[in-house]
Protein backbone atom coordinates (compact mmCIF):
# COMPACT_ATOMS: atom_id res chain seq x y z
CA UNK A 1 0.00 0.00 0.00
CA UNK A 2 1.57 3.25 -1.09
CA UNK A 3 0.08 6.62 -0.39
CA UNK A 4 1.23 9.97 -1.58
CA UNK A 5 0.85 13.04 0.64
CA UNK A 6 1.67 16.62 -0.02
CA UNK A 7 1.67 18.86 2.99
CA UNK A 8 3.49 21.75 4.56
CA UNK A 9 5.77 21.50 7.55
CA UNK A 10 5.35 24.38 9.96
CA UNK A 11 7.65 25.09 12.89
CA UNK A 12 6.08 27.96 14.87
CA UNK A 13 9.35 29.11 16.45
CA UNK A 14 11.37 28.76 13.26
CA UNK A 15 12.41 32.03 11.59
CA UNK A 16 12.38 30.36 8.16
CA UNK A 17 9.22 30.13 6.06
CA UNK A 18 7.40 26.82 5.76
CA UNK A 19 8.72 24.32 3.23
CA UNK A 20 6.46 22.06 1.17
CA UNK A 21 7.12 18.32 1.35
CA UNK A 22 7.06 17.07 -2.21
CA UNK A 23 6.67 13.32 -1.75
CA UNK A 24 5.90 10.95 1.15
CA UNK A 25 5.51 7.20 0.91
CA UNK A 26 3.97 5.13 3.68
CA UNK A 27 4.92 1.47 3.45
CA UNK A 28 2.91 -1.17 5.26
CA UNK A 29 5.18 -4.16 6.06
CA UNK A 30 2.32 -6.65 5.85
CA UNK A 31 1.90 -5.91 2.15
CA UNK A 32 5.62 -6.12 1.32
CA UNK A 33 6.92 -9.27 -0.48
CA UNK A 34 8.66 -11.88 1.72
CA UNK A 35 12.18 -10.86 0.68
CA UNK A 36 11.41 -7.19 1.25
CA UNK A 37 9.98 -7.93 4.72
CA UNK A 38 13.38 -9.12 5.94
CA UNK A 39 15.01 -5.98 4.51
CA UNK A 40 12.27 -3.87 6.06
CA UNK A 41 12.73 -5.53 9.47
CA UNK A 42 16.47 -5.14 9.20
CA UNK A 43 16.18 -1.51 8.27
CA UNK A 44 13.59 -0.98 11.03
CA UNK A 45 16.00 -2.48 13.56
CA UNK A 46 18.75 -0.22 12.24
CA UNK A 47 16.47 2.78 12.47
CA UNK A 48 15.49 1.84 16.03
CA UNK A 49 19.14 1.38 16.96
CA UNK A 50 19.99 4.76 15.45
CA UNK A 51 17.07 6.35 17.29
CA UNK A 52 18.19 4.78 20.57
CA UNK A 53 21.75 6.02 20.06
CA UNK A 54 20.50 9.48 19.20
CA UNK A 55 18.25 9.48 22.26
CA UNK A 56 21.15 8.43 24.51
CA UNK A 57 23.34 11.15 23.01
CA UNK A 58 20.59 13.70 23.58
CA UNK A 59 20.12 12.54 27.18
CA UNK A 60 23.86 12.78 27.83
CA UNK A 61 23.94 16.23 26.23
CA UNK A 62 20.97 17.41 28.30
CA UNK A 63 22.56 16.03 31.48
CA UNK A 64 25.72 18.00 30.70
CA UNK A 65 23.63 21.13 30.07
CA UNK A 66 21.85 20.54 33.38
CA UNK A 67 25.15 20.22 35.24
CA UNK A 68 26.39 23.42 33.61
CA UNK A 69 23.17 25.25 34.46
CA UNK A 70 23.30 24.02 38.06
CA UNK A 71 26.91 25.18 38.40
CA UNK A 72 25.97 28.56 36.93
CA UNK A 73 22.98 28.81 39.27
CA UNK A 74 25.18 27.99 42.27
CA UNK A 75 27.69 30.65 41.22
CA UNK A 76 24.91 33.17 40.77
CA UNK A 77 23.50 32.28 44.20
CA UNK A 78 26.92 32.69 45.82
CA UNK A 79 27.35 36.07 44.12
CA UNK A 80 23.85 37.12 45.21
CA UNK A 81 24.63 36.12 48.80
CA UNK A 82 27.84 38.15 48.72
CA UNK A 83 26.00 41.18 47.29
CA UNK A 84 23.26 40.79 49.90
CA UNK A 85 25.85 40.75 52.69
CA UNK A 86 27.58 43.80 51.19
CA UNK A 87 24.23 45.61 50.93
CA UNK A 88 23.43 44.82 54.56
CA UNK A 89 26.83 46.22 55.59
CA UNK A 90 26.28 49.39 53.54
CA UNK A 91 22.81 49.80 55.08
CA UNK A 92 24.28 49.48 58.58
CA UNK A 93 26.93 52.09 57.77
CA UNK A 94 24.24 54.40 56.35
CA UNK A 95 22.18 54.02 59.52
CA UNK A 96 25.24 54.82 61.65
CA UNK A 97 26.05 57.89 59.55
CA UNK A 98 22.46 59.06 59.71
CA UNK A 99 22.44 58.76 63.53
CA UNK A 100 25.74 60.66 63.67
CA UNK A 101 24.33 63.33 61.35
CA UNK A 102 21.28 63.76 63.64
CA UNK A 103 23.54 63.94 66.70
CA UNK A 104 25.79 66.56 65.11
CA UNK A 105 22.81 68.56 63.81
CA UNK A 106 21.33 68.60 67.30
CA UNK A 107 24.69 69.69 68.73
CA UNK A 108 25.00 72.53 66.16
CA UNK A 109 21.42 73.65 66.90
CA UNK A 110 22.17 73.60 70.62
CA UNK A 111 25.32 75.67 70.19
CA UNK A 112 23.51 78.09 67.89
CA UNK A 113 20.77 78.59 70.49
CA UNK A 114 23.36 79.15 73.23
CA UNK A 115 25.14 81.71 71.08
CA UNK A 116 21.89 83.55 70.30
CA UNK A 117 20.98 83.65 73.99
CA UNK A 118 24.43 84.89 74.92
CA UNK A 119 24.54 87.78 72.46
CA UNK A 120 21.95 89.57 70.39
CA UNK A 121 22.40 89.22 66.63
CA UNK A 122 23.81 92.74 66.24
CA UNK A 123 26.54 91.99 68.75
CA UNK A 124 27.41 88.74 66.95
CA UNK A 125 28.01 90.63 63.70
CA UNK A 126 30.06 93.23 65.54
CA UNK A 127 32.12 90.52 67.29
CA UNK A 128 32.80 88.81 63.97
CA UNK A 129 33.88 92.07 62.32
CA UNK A 130 36.17 92.95 65.20
CA UNK A 131 37.72 89.51 65.27
CA UNK A 132 38.29 89.74 61.53
CA UNK A 133 40.00 93.16 61.86
CA UNK A 134 42.28 91.95 64.66
CA UNK A 135 43.04 88.77 62.76
CA UNK A 136 44.90 90.75 60.08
Amino acid sequence: MQRRYETYVHFPLSPQPTTPIQHVEVIDSSEAPAGDQQQFLGSAAEVLEALIQRFEQTVASKEQELLTLRATAEEAQAAADAYRHELETVNQICAMLERENHRLSAEVDSLRQKLQRAQPPERILEALLLSHEFGR
